[in-house]
């Protein structure tokens, strides 16, 4: 049975999710919308401390806006999945990063993960967001992304965090995304 973590603050969350990857692998973590920024801002950060290298998959801000608050250092352990750029302009090419056409490109944004998986060395996936997926496709769809997904990285051994929106969800697609993850974190 999945259980549901609630904080008051981050500096909590940070502390619960360090002892819950010790027996879990895939977190979805869960904020309110006005969080939202803040407490991604904390998951990226802690994911920097942690981890060797970090593929972060973004489906509501184009990567530029992420890269613009790294520091060399960090940004050496990131490799970004863009999903976002594509539909704004053309984009340069870049070492650390794979361009997806659209948020609703699914197939392609599961290549692109797979690419990242297939590299090595990455040790962290953040999913931001399954609720931008939810803006361009049916929940049913989201699912069985996200079910792929899972599967994918718990073959591949890798920590994930899958970020949401606790307002974007109803009760119901909550209870099934359940289902994939080892834990539900909600950081209130």
């Amino acid at each position: 049975m999945e259980m549901i973590i609630n904080m008051q603050q981050f500096a909590g969350l940070k502390k619960v999710i360090e002892k819950e990857l010790v027996n879990n692998k895939i977190l979805l973590v869960s904020f309110k919308s006005k969080d939202y920024r803040e407490g991604l801002k904390n998951l990226l950060e802690f994911s920097l401390n942690k981890y060797k290298k970090s593929c972060y998959v973004t489906l509501n801000d184009p990567h530029e806006s992420i890269v613009r608050k790294l520091n060399e250092r960090q940004l050496s352990k990131m490799f970004f999945i863009d999903c976002v750029t594509c539909s704004i302009k053309t984009p340069k090419q870049e070492e650390n990063v794979v361009f997806v056409s659209s948020p609703r490109a699914l197939t392609e944004i599961s290549i692109a993960i797979k690419k990242a998986i297939d590299m090595g060395g990455m040790e962290s996936l953040i999913l931001d967001s399954i609720s931008a997926m939810l803006v361009y496709e049916q929940s049913l769809n989201v699912m069985k992304f996200v079910h792929k997904q899972v599967l994918a990285l718990r073959e591949a051994n890798l920590i994930c965090y899958l970020i949401i929106m606790r307002e974007d969800v109803s009760e119901e697609l909550m209870k099934d995304l359940a289902m994939f993850v080892d834990k539900i974190v909600e950081a209130d």
